[in-house]
C-alpha cells in the first residue's frame, strides 16, 4: 500500500520499518521504530484505517490526523485494541458517526481531541474506564446527551472541554468529587444544560469557561455553584 502523501487516501496496509519511516508525515527514532504520526492540512481523502495497519507499527505512541477536510466517517471501533496509543488529534475532519465505546480499551490514552467535527449521539459510559485520561476535547461537534453520572470515575481529567454541543440536564453532583484532578472544564454554549456545578470546583479553583451572573452563564442554563 502507498503512504498518506497528501494527494490520496490513507493506506490500509503495514509495512517494514525502512519503507515506513520514509514515509510522508511519519516520524521514527533513531532505531527504526515509529513514535509519531502525523498528517495535517493535506488533500488526503477517505475514511480512518482499521487498527490493523497502525498496532503493525512498532512503539507508536501518538497520531495526528488534523485538518484534513475530505477525511470522514465514523472513529473504526476497532482502534479500541490500540493500547499503546498515548496520543490521538483527530481535530477538524469530517469525522461522522458516534463516540465508540469501545475505545475504552485504549488502556494508555492520555490525551484525545475529537473537537471541530461532525459527531453526534452519547458520551459512552463505557469511557469511564480511561484511567490515564488527563485531556479530553469533544467541543464543536454536535452530541446529544445528558452528563454520564459515571465519568465521575475518570479521576485523571485534568482538561475537559465539551463546549459548543447540545449536551442536556444537569452536571452530576458525583462529577465534583470524582473529578478531583480537573482544572479546566469548557461546557459553554450547551443552551439544555440546566441546574448547577458543584461546590466543590469552586473550592478547588477549577477554571471554568461559563462566565456571568447566575442564571446567564454562556450559552447554558446553569444557575452557579451548589
Amino acid at each position: 500500500d502507498k503512504p498518506a502523501d497528501g494527494s490520496g487516501s490513507i493506506g490500509s496496509g503495514s509495512a517494514d520499518a525502512p519503507a515506513y519511516c520514509a514515509w510522508q508525515g511519519i516520524t521514527c527514532d533513531e532505531a527504526g521504530d515509529d513514535t509519531d504520526i502525523q498528517i495535517a492540512y493535506t488533500k488526503i481523502k477517505g475514511v480512518l484505517p482499521a487498527a490493523a495497519p497502525l498496532a503493525a507499527l512498532p512503539r507508536l505512541v501518538s497520531a495526528a490526523l488534523h485538518s484534513n477536510y475530505d477525511l470522514g466517517g465514523e472513529l473504526p471501533k476497532s482502534w479500541g485494541g490500540l493500547k499503546r496509543v498515548g496520543r490521538l488529534y483527530l481535530v477538524g475532519n469530517a469525522l461522522t458517526g458516534t463516540l465508540p465505546k469501545e475505545w475504552a480499551g485504549m488502556s494508555g490514552l492520555s490525551s484525545l481531541h475529537l473537537s471541530f467535527n461532525k459527531l453526534r449521539g452519547p458520551l459512552p459510559p463505557e469511557w469511564d474506564a480511561l484511567q490515564n485520561l488527563e485531556e479530553l476535547f469533544l467541543h464543536t461537534n454536535g452530541l446529544d446527551c445528558a452528563l454520564p453520572a459515571c465519568w465521575a470515575g475518570m479521576a485523571g481529567l485534568v482538561n475537559l472541554d465539551l463546549k459548543n454541543n447540545n449536551l442536556k440536564e444537569p452536571v452530576p453532583p458525583q462529577w465534583g468529587e470524582g473529578l478531583r484532578r480537573l482544572k479546566e472544564l469548557g461546557l459553554s454554549d450547551n443552551p439544555r444544560l440546566t441546574g448547577c456545578l458543584p461546590r466543590a470546583w469552586e473550592e478547588r479553583g477549577v477554571r471554568s469557561d461559563l462566565q456571568g451572573v447566575p442564571g446567564i452563564w454562556t450559552g447554558t442554563k446553569i444557575t452557579g455553584f451548589c
